[in-house]
């Protein structure tokens, strides 16, 4: 074999290889991701200074994906939630919503009524100081339906009045942002007690347990002693459970708030 026969055999090997590695690289940009996006705002910072029972607080739920990961979300009607609105996919049935996710995602706008009383006190309540509620309240219990193998990571964000901070089991990531993923579900849906406005706030980690005990300011709320007595009985109540968490958030009022145990 000659030098031209060897250069011209060399040269279309190595267009073989070009084409084989580009195909190999459309395929791997083309793949599908694993994971979509739930960004949800909840926004207080038109909370007026005459707050009533009947605040509701305007949240905005964005769905970020590019390969229609979540197919979509079904919920039932509540006297909590009202005023559901999105440009495209959102149906509305007797008992409730149904909402067909764009492929590309899409936004999700509604308002939440977080204050709650139980007979002549609350047990959550929205104030133009403070705000403590669940974060449950803040989001419909859906049923999702997704691609399989695909996980939901979701940022909680609340926009805030000046001066307000704000403070929930889960980690910071930004200002006033939380993350938060739960492998275990489609839909990481934000659980557990929120306190919000002008708070005092002690931390420590007890037994390798990050401690966080927060109360509106001017509440007759002793955040010291509370964190005394867990640093002498949370190391024996975190070893009756195996899966303990690793944050454990304590939330007080006093300002007319229910006094009672629920589950």
């Amino acid at each position: 074999m000659n030098l031209i026969k060897k250069n011209h055999y060399f040269a279309l090997f190595i267009v073989a290889l070009t084409i084989v590695n580009i195909g190999q690289s459309n395929a791997v940009e083309a793949k599908p991701s694993t994971k979509y996006r739930f960004e949800i705002l909840a926004d207080f910072s038109s909370v007026s200074s005459e707050v009533n029972d009947d605040e509701c607080i305007p949240i905005q739920v964005s769905i970020v994906q590019s390969h229609g990961e979540l197919i979509q979300l079904r919920w039932a009607q509540s006297p909590k939630f009202r005023n559901f609105n999105s440009l495209n996919g959102l149906e509305k049935s007797k008992d409730g919503w149904q909402w067909r996710v764009p492929k590309d995602g899409g936004i999700l706008s509604y308002c939440a009524v977080l204050t709650n009383r139980r007979g002549e006190n609350y047990d959550s309540r929205v104030t133009k100081d403070w705000a403590l509620f669940r974060a449950d309240d803040l989001f419909p219990a859906a049923v999702s339906k997704a691609m399989g193998g695909r996980e939901s990571l979701t940022n909680l964000k609340f926009g805030l009045p000046k001066h307000w901070s704000s403070v929930t089991r889960y980690p910071s990531s930004g200002t006033y942002i939380y993350s938060i993923h739960n492998p275990e579900r489609k839909f990481d849906r934000p659980t557990g007690w929120v306190l919000l406005g002008k708070f005092g706030l002690r931390r420590d980690t007890i037994n390798g347990i990050n401690v966080a005990i927060a109360a509106p300011l001017n509440h007759a709320v002793t955040r010291l002693e509370m964190m005394t007595l867990l640093t002498f009985t949370l190391p024996e109540i975190k070893s009756w459970f195996a899966d303990f968490p690793d944050r454990l958030l304590v939330v007080s009022a006093t300002e007319q708030m229910w006094r009672g145990a629920l589950s």
